[in-house]
């Protein structure tokens, strides 16, 4: 095992840690505004989920999901809001 394996597997192991840790504030966020009747805007607060996908890496190291490459972790693509059904008081 070289030690370009070991240090993709950290970049790979790295890349996952940060997406949890990311989603693990957004998780934070939804609970701090559980009982929240209305945002800022007037509207219902509508709780956030992350939307997670694959990295790839090309020869030059650069992550784009659309290379194809080597698998080089998860991306954070974006963060949406949760758009079913509220419930009715």
């Amino acid at each position: 095992m070289g030690l370009s394996s070991i240090l993709s597997a950290s970049d790979i192991s790295a890349s996952g840690l940060a997406a949890e840790r990311r989603r693990m504030e957004v998780v934070a966020n939804n609970i701090a505004n559980a009982h929240s009747t209305r945002t800022p805007e007037g509207g219902p607060y509508r709780r956030q989920e992350v939307v997670f996908a694959a990295a790839y890496q090309n020869a030059m190291g650069m992550a784009r999901p659309t290379d194809i490459g080597q698998l080089g972790g998860v991306q954070i693509v974006g963060i949406q809001p949760d758009m079913t059904e509220l419930p009715r008081v």
